[in-house]
Order: C-alpha cells, then structure tokens, then sequence
C-alpha cells in the first residue's frame, strides 16, 4: 500500500521474545487500532517474517505513511539490517526493513526496543517534558534508551543504554554462562533470571510473575528472590545515575514495572552510593505507558522519519 503524501498515522510493531504486537498511531500519539500475535518461530526468520506481515497487513489504511518497528536486536538502521537477535536468532543477519518495505510497499524503520520505549515514554509517557532522563526495559531481558537534552542518545553502534550488559556486584558466579552470555544484569534481573533463581533456591522454575506475587503475599523464599533482584538492580542504577545525571528513571518492561513498585528502596540505595549531586536530584518511578512504550516509540520513529523526509 503505497504511503500518502501527509499520512496521519502511522503502523507501530513492538516485537518481544514471546509476542508480536502492532497498532495504528495516530500523529498526536493515540492509537486507535491493535493486533497480536505469539511468536511462534523465534529460529525461523521466514516465518517470523510471514508473522509480522500478517499482524501488520489488517492495519493499513491509506493514511497510513510508514512503518516502525521495535525489536530486541542489534541494528544497522541506515541498512535496515538485524546484525544479531539473541532472543529472535532466525532474524540474525536479514535485511529486515527492505522485506518488510517491498512487501508492504511502504517506508519501514527498524528501532532497537530500549530506544523505542525511550522514545515512547518521552513523547507520550512519564517522561514528557523531561530533557534528561533513562528508560530502563526489563522483560525477558534488559534494555534501555536514554534521552539527553531532549534527544535520544543512540551511540556508535545504535546500543546506547543496553543496561543488561553492565557488571554489578554480585553473589552469583559471573563465569557462568548464563551471565557471560547475555549480560550480568540481564541474567540477574531480567525474567529468565528470576525463574533460575527461583529453581535453585525453591528447587524447581517459577514463572517472575508468580515469585512477585508470592513476595507480595509474604512468601520468604520469593520475598529473598526479589530482595536480590532489587540489590542487583539498584547497583546498576548507582552507576546510571553516577555516570549520566538524569533527572528521572523509569522502569518499564513486564519485570521492570514490577521492580518499578520498590521506587523507593532504589532510589535510597541511589541516594547512598551515586554521586551525591546527581543521587539527590534524581526520581525513579514506574513507566507511565505500560506494555505500550515500545508501540509508541516505534510509532515516534517512524512519525520521525516522515519529517526528515518531508
């Protein structure tokens, strides 16, 4: 469907590990139609591919002027090109953009999903109106995006803010695999983090929602598993916060919203060890969109690229 010359809106697709999400934006930020789909192939990039197209196509409508897409990934944006997708392998190395733009006859760009819950949650979310602030993304792994001086800081290779990769003080030995290869923070924090904290110290896999919840309820074995949660992630945020001197920190992301409700406890361990001008003035809080900041940053990104363009 070929784009107009003033769209008014806009297709977003935030892929995760598990799910593929779509809606239509209009430019002002609302979405006014959804879709959803499980991932069903992550080794399969074809069939991936199809997926995508699938969720996608029911959307478009004449007004609809690009395509922005959000994925867990490492990115060549000029290109469009997926360099590596630890979570979705099968899209490794595929000119992602050009197959989805020759299929759908419309623009298409690739975003990499901190960066678009970055992006989503200042134009749309908590963080409007903040110039200097962080989006932290903890799902099935841990991203980020940051924003400085009201523009988003991508970085030389487009993986400015990928926080699951920062080393932390930990109990837990970092030569493991698990760690080495997916980052130390993300394999502490992030979900398949917590399930495996929760097979050795409970003896079998609990899903993170399921430890959350039982830590809320007074569960002690879930209770410590969040209590370490919470001390990983409140080191990596004492170097955020020393290093970047953000006025605001926002937790998104299915765990990262969960850990977003002990606001508190981190920001009084940030307060403690970051750099005392910057811990002072920082706030931490939950992200405002929920589970749609990746849908509005891609939806930001390709709204972006119709203005350069234009």
């Amino acid at each position: 469907m070929p784009a107009q010359d003033k769209p008014t809106s806009v297709i977003a697709v935030d892929v995760g590990g598990t799910q593929l999400r779509a809606a239509r934006v209009t430019r002002d930020g609302r979405v006014v139609e959804r879709a959803a789909l499980p991932v069903s192939a992550p080794d399969d990039g074809a069939a991936l591919t199809r997926q995508l197209l699938d969720l996608v196509r029911p959307l478009l409508v004449p007004d609809a002027g690009a395509v922005g897409v959000g994925l867990p990934a490492v990115i060549d944006r000029m290109s469009g090109r997926v360099e590596w997708a630890p979570h979705l392998p099968g899209w490794n190395g595929t000119p992602l953009a050009r197959a989805l733009a020759e299929e759908l006859e419309m623009p298409v760009v690739l975003e990499y999903d901190g960066h678009a819950a970055a992006l989503g949650e200042h134009w749309a979310g908590a963080g409007r109106g903040v110039e200097d602030m962080v989006c932290l993304v903890v799902g099935t792994g841990v991203g980020g995006g940051i924003i400085a001086g009201g523009r988003l800081i991508r970085g030389h290779t487009n993986l400015a803010g990928a926080t699951g990769w920062m080393g932390v003080p930990t109990r837990v030995d970092v030569r493991d695999p698990e760690l080495s290869g997916m980052g130390v923070l993300e394999g502490l924090i992030a979900g398949p983090g917590i399930e495996r904290a929760a097979a050795r110290r409970i003896g079998r896999p609990v899903p993170s929602k399921e430890v959350f919840d039982k830590a809320a309820a007074g569960d002690p074995d879930c209770g410590a598993i969040v209590r370490d949660a919470l001390e990983h992630l409140s080191w990596g945020l004492v170097n955020v916060v020393s290093m970047l001197d953000p006025a605001l920190v926002l937790l998104g992301g299915s765990v990262g919203l969960r850990l977003g409700a002990y606001a508190a406890d981190l920001e009084a361990t940030v307060r403690k060890f970051a750099q005392p001008w910057s811990a002072r003035r920082v706030r931490i809080a939950p992200a405002g969109l929920g589970g749609d900041a990746g849908l509005l940053g891609a939806a930001r990104s390709a709204l972006d690229y119709l203005e350069t363009r234009r």
